[in-house]
């Protein structure tokens, strides 16, 4: 088979110089694309990668700030959370008081075991 070379006019080969510069890249030794590059042309990709990807990462925080934050200030579930976790709080506290005031607790036994060593 052999290739044709597609007709196109000055306006469409124009636009596919760049492209086609990418597409020699793809495929080749790393070693040869920076050989093939000189050093401006790698800066302005890696300018170009970051600034995409700083591009994405603004849209992301656009987007939350707007769809997020206004169901956030409409809809806040702080208060409840704080009370549920205030309950969770004073449970465990309960717990805890219950199981040291217990004489035969483990805390009970160690701290009358400690007593002894230090004062006798």
């Amino acid at each position: 088979m052999s290739k044709k070379k597609p007709n196109l006019d000055n306006m469409k080969t124009n636009d596919l110089k760049g492209f086609e510069e990418v597409l020699d890249l793809v495929g080749l030794d790393p070693r040869a694309n920076s050989k093939k590059l000189n050093d401006g042309q790698i800066e302005d990709y890696e300018i170009y990668d970051f600034l995409e990807k700083e591009n994405l990462r603004l849209e992301k925080i656009d987007r939350f700030f707007s769809t997020q934050m206004p169901l956030e200030k409409k809809y806040s579930q702080t208060k409840n959370l704080i009370k549920k976790e205030i309950g969770e709080v004073n449970l465990i506290k309960d717990e805890l008081t219950l199981k040291l005031m217990n004489p035969q607790s483990e805390f009970q036994l160690f701290m009358a075991e400690l007593y002894k060593k230090a004062f006798n």
